[in-house]
């Protein structure tokens, strides 16, 4: 039997499309060069970016299956919760600029803009199956380890699902104010 999502993970879910929707048009040309770069505020041009937020958001869609398992504790489950900065980061709605480093698995390889959009679009293409999981994953008391900020629920993991995909649009949006004054 699916579980009912509350209304704030479907908020949560609705902002995760539309940023998805926004990273799409990036691609098609809305918005800054795909190489595009301030190296003040990032090492990696645009194109980068969304590559790495394709990279990190389909590794996220493939860990709420964990959530949405039927009994029993699924692979990669724990029982902790967040760390110190897991609770900032969550609260707050923010990642600090400059305080992390994305993982070698997680840094794009260079600047790629066919397989930034190859895999933006995969997201897109999974993320209806994700809503109609939200009731499940909101539900479960399972938790799956962030490698940096702790262990998180279903829920926290959609919402810093969100977060994470902020934090980069928030750089690409910086780095096109830079082009127009460049321009």
């Amino acid at each position: 039997m699916s579980r009912s999502a509350s209304p704030s993970i479907l908020r949560c879910y609705r902002r995760i499309v539309a940023q998805n929707d926004r990273m799409i048009a990036i691609l098609d040309g809305a918005g800054p060069s795909l190489d595009a770069r301030r190296e003040e505020l990032s090492a990696w041009d645009v194109a980068q970016h969304l590559e790495h937020l394709g990279i990190t958001s389909t590794l996220t869609l493939d860990l709420f299956r964990a959530f949405a398992a039927d009994g029993g504790q699924p692979p990669g489950a724990t029982s902790g919760s967040p760390n110190f900065w897991g609770h900032l980061v969550l609260w707050t709605g923010r990642i600090p600029r400059g305080r992390g480093r994305a993982r070698p698995e997680w840094k794009p390889r260079d600047s790629s803009p066919e397989r930034a959009r190859e895999l933006i679009e995969e997201v897109r293409r999974r993320l209806p199956a994700l809503a109609r999981k939200l009731g499940e994953i909101e539900a479960s008391d399972h938790r799956v380890r962030h490698p940096v900020l702790g262990d998180f629920t279903g829920r926290q993991w959609v919402r810093f699902l969100f977060i994470h995909q902020r934090h980069h649009l928030r750089f690409i949006e910086d780095i096109a104010k830079g082009e127009r004054r460049t321009a």
